[in-house]
């Protein structure tokens, strides 16, 4: 493994223990943001398509709630390649 591969790795998994640790409040919130990760997780975790749709539809309708224009455009694009 080269060093720009173990940089990725602990990148990844520093990402991980992040999302871990905060997954309660993850679960509970229904913003953009909480939305594409429960996306994300049910379709590449759970290989759960329909659930994916529902959480990206889910998403998309609360985009304007975040106060940080650009973090939501992020959002928005984030949360759409999952939908492509």
């Amino acid at each position: 493994m080269n060093k720009i591969e173990m940089v990725f790795d602990i990148n990844t998994l520093s990402l991980i223990i992040t999302i871990l640790k905060n997954i309660k409040d993850i679960i509970n919130y229904n913003d953009v943001i909480a939305c594409r990760i429960k996306a994300y997780y049910q379709y590449y975790l759970n290989n759960n398509l329909q659930e994916a749709l529902t959480y990206c539809e889910q998403g998309l309708q609360v985009k304007d709630d975040l106060p940080d224009k650009v973090n939501a455009l992020l959002e928005v694009d984030l949360t759409t390649k999952l939908l492509n």
